[in-house]
């Protein structure tokens, strides 16, 4: 069963009532993903999603102090790989990545092809009705023949959602666009979120592509701070080792 491409598995799994709590990082939800899964946790959600899941790319960590050696992310395609093909054709892609030292993962990208099955503004209102969230206005446009549209909210440690076209709250999105790419961890921010939708050729109202990108900035701090502990600790210990090295009194000259 391949993974669904309907606009429910692009999204996240909140609910956007009138008065809804921001949803913690626990809850936020990409096909099953979730913030603070293990590389293998990753793996075994998206090959129940999907039995035809293979991974494009992996990239790992060094051992160091502060982290071991790991899994630094993870980019797969809903499909078998086609060596005959020079780029695999992925109607569904994911990219997670994960911290150097507690392996969790803290950013999940998704990018789904609709060739022109979903309208933009049918993209627009489910994203509204899903998350409270509305898409920007038009901000690339190349020559009518096609746009892309995006938006980004995060939610802050005070319990708040921020929305904003760029850099919501200061939790790092950049660019003129959305940058979807892992952000700088940011101390007001619990999470935050981006969305782009390319419009199809000619026909600017139906999509061609979507991609919703999440990263948890909590999760990152707190990988951050252990990496940080570790290093601090191991310097100690190098420190001491060199200290019984050294020699007692003045040296003779």
């Amino acid at each position: 069963m391949k993974l669904e491409t309907t606009l429910l598995g692009l999204t996240l799994f909140l609910a956007a009532l009138p008065g809804w709590a921001v949803p913690t990082n626990e809850e936020v939800d990409v096909v099953g993903i979730r913030f603070g899964m293990s590389p293998e946790q990753v793996m075994a959600t998206l090959k129940k999603n999907s039995a035809e899941t293979a991974v494009l790319s992996q990239m790992t960590y060094k051992a160091r102090p502060g982290n071991k050696e790991g899994t630094a992310s993870l980019q797969t395609c809903d499909r078998p790989l086609n060596k005959k093909e020079l780029a695999p054709k992925c109607a569904d892609e994911i990219s997670v990545a994960f911290t150097a030292g507690t392996q969790e993962a803290f950013y999940i990208k998704r990018k789904v092809a609709y060739d022109g099955k979903l309208r933009q503004q049918d993209l627009k209102a489910a994203l509204e009705k899903k998350y409270g969230f509305v898409l920007a206005n038009v901000v690339k446009q190349f020559g009518g023949t096609g746009e892309t549209i995006y938006g980004a909210m995060a939610a802050t440690t005070d319990g708040k959602l921020s929305y904003a076209r760029v850099n919501p709250a200061g939790c790092d999105t950049g660019g003129d666009g959305p940058m979807l790419e892992p952000t700088r961890a940011n101390g007001r921010c619990t999470w935050a979120l981006v969305t782009e939708s390319s419009g199809m050729g000619a026909r600017r109202d139906l999509v061609e592509s979507h991609t919703l990108a999440v990263t948890s900035h909590a999760v990152l701090f707190r990988s951050l701070k252990q990496e940080q502990a570790a290093r601090e600790n191991a310097s100690k210990i190098q420190n001491a080792e060199q200290d019984k090295r050294v020699q007692p009194g003045a040296p003779k000259l």
